[in-house]
């Protein structure tokens, strides 16, 4: 009898069982998930509290006095529409003089710069313009107040409102006012001028953030295919058991219009909307959702569905879900739980939308729902042109194309030979057993440049699978760099589960139970994957956009220009 061997094997045996103590990695999970929270707060804490004394330590005894006078002034002005309110502004201006070098950091309104900042120049270190496609040229006197700005904005959001028509006569001012301008420059400068679009064609550097938390994937993947198809974002958002379809279309059958242009209303799909939402809002899945109402035509549609709403839906159902009503434009910057778009239209008006305009208002209104976004429509694909962007979000949503791990996953994958796209062949044991079991599961699934080894799907939830121990998570740098990779993720949503390549070899079944467990915990079940994923021959694509700049309004008000001079002419 070898007793050495025997006392050798007995000692790695033991360390091997007390590592995979069952529930031991889950424990060790929460304990270290705890000091990372406490270890957050505590910096966040030590933050603010720094940031506080070095405000309070640099300030002095006039700056105080005029930073309460501020404060009182402006609490004391209301709307500043009356004679006394006025007043109260005055004297808020006058306190902000001493008051503004009292603040490392002033978060404000442009509007309200333009009233109490002194338009001195270099006045603050930064400026940071948030939402810079919404700020017009009035915007350009925040240049004057630093020597550094930072723009934050999309060139593919909505811009400023202009109703100015035709604007020939402000060209030639532009012109006499402005002549030592090269033309291309002064062009700029015109009413529809937003400061993104301005400072991006000067300064070509941009920073592009991909990464999107804020919507399901199926949700944010119509505006990044339709808007973003050189850069399309990357949806990070993961989601659980309580997770809504995230597209629903409704047909109104019996929808039509009244009125033209901003008196256009259809009072049948604003009648199922307000129905839609008091449905909702009696069910237990949307107890805790905020309701959002985004019309994708400006007018009086917008007015039909908030006197509805006010008259049909008591006041506490309204503030418990927040419900808001608006046209994209006013929805920029916001978001909802819920969404619920109205297209308006019926079949007597389907004029094809195709221009740069266009396409901001619908990429902001698709893209403001977090978990669901339905779609009110009176007319059917067939009843659009295909150029048409209602076309294309219609189609999407009725049957959107397959998303990453949706489509059929490996049938034929070896247990001893290595194969695409596996990076070892335990990995490839992993997937198979877990396939077995009838999961659908995806190997080497891409998420924000990174990868995971497998990812199991259901229709509640995902799961990521970590094989360790394999050629790629052995030493030290790969498991740090692992580790660095999960925390991202998580911060994103998803859930992982990690299995030694030395347990599985001890024992698979083993090994493996406790992610069947986990997995019914998530309502991840066999045979079941992402609900209404399936169809993968729809032939959703894109469509393309014009370039001319023109909203809907605008080339109403000019057909309706052109048709009064034939009129005239006739």
């Amino acid at each position: 009898m070898n007793l050495d061997g025997a006392w050798a094997w007995r000692r790695a045996r033991t360390f091997q069982d007390t590592k995979l103590t069952p529930g031991r990695e889950a424990k060790l999970e929460g304990e270290l998930e705890a000091v990372e929270a406490q270890l957050k707060n505590t910096v966040t804490q030590l933050a603010a509290d720094r940031a506080l004394y070095h405000c309070l330590d640099r300030m002095t005894a006039g700056q105080k006095q005029a930073l309460s006078a501020y404060a009182s002034a402006m609490g004391n002005a209301g709307k500043g529409m009356t004679a006394l309110g006025k007043r109260h502004l005055k004297n808020a201006r006058s306190a902000m003089r001493e008051a503004r070098a009292a603040v490392p950091a002033w978060v404000m309104p442009i509007k309200q710069v333009a009233e109490m900042i002194d338009p001195e120049p270099d006045a603050f270190d930064v400026v940071i313009v948030d939402e810079a496609s919404q700020v017009g040229l009035d915007g350009l006197m925040l240049l004057w107040l630093a020597p550094r700005i930072i723009v934050v904005g999309d060139d593919k959001q909505c811009v400023p409102f202009y109703t100015g028509g035709k604007h020939e006569r402000f060209d030639e001012r532009l012109d006499s006012l402005l002549p030592h301008l090269i033309d291309w420059q002064r062009d700029g400068l015109s009413p529809k001028s937003n400061l993104y679009a301005l400072l991006s064609a000067r300064f070509t550097e941009t920073i592009r953030l991909t990464e999107h938390f804020r919507c399901m994937p199926e949700i944010i993947k119509w505006s990044s295919a339709q808007f973003y198809p050189d850069n399309e974002l990357v949806p990070l958002r993961q989601y659980g058991a309580d997770r809504l379809r995230p597209l629903e279309v409704v047909h109104v059958h019996e929808g039509h219009c009244e009125g033209r242009r901003e008196t256009l209303v259809n009072r049948p799909e604003a009648e199922r909307i307000v129905a839609k939402l008091q449905e909702l809002a009696e069910d237990e899945a949307y107890a805790k959702r905020s309701f959002g109402v985004i019309v994708l035509r400006s007018g009086h549609q917008t007015r039909l569905l908030e006197n509805l709403i006010d008259t049909r839906i008591d006041p506490a159902i309204r503030e418990r879900h927040n419900i808001r009503v608006g046209t994209a434009e006013q929805f920029q910057g916001d978001e909802r739980d819920v969404i619920l778009l109205s297209l308006v239209i019926d079949a007597d008006n389907t004029r094809a939308l195709t221009g740069q305009g266009d396409g901001r208002r619908f990429n902001v209104a698709a893209s403001r729902a977090r978990d669901q976004m339905w779609l009110f429509t009176s007319v059917t694909p067939d009843q659009l042109r295909s150029r048409d962007l209602r076309h294309s979000l219609l189609t999407y949503m009725q049957a959107p194309p397959e998303l990453q791990g949706t489509s059929p996953s490996l049938s034929a994958v070896s247990t001893d030979e290595q194969c695409e796209p596996f990076e070892s062949l335990f990995e490839q044991r992993v997937f198979c057993k877990i396939k077995k079991r009838g999961y659908h599961v995806v190997p080497q699934w891409k998420v924000s440049g990174k990868r995971i080894d497998l990812v199991v799907v259901g229709e509640a939830g995902r799961l990521a699978v970590e094989c360790d121990g394999s050629p790629y998570h052995s030493t030290p740098d790969q498991i740090r760099d692992d580790y660095e990779r999960e925390r991202e993720l998580r911060r994103a949503g998803w859930q992982f589960w990690r299995v030694r390549s030395s347990e599985f070899a001890l024992s698979p079944e083993d090994s493996l139970a406790p992610l069947w467990k986990r997995l019914d915990a998530l309502g991840i079940r066999p045979g079941v994957t992402e609900e209404g994923q399936g169809d993968t021959g729809n032939g959703w694509a894109p469509v393309e956009m014009d370039d001319a700049d023109l909203t809907t309004d605008e080339l109403d008000a000019m057909l309706d220009e052109d048709a009064s001079v034939s009129l005239e002419g006739a």
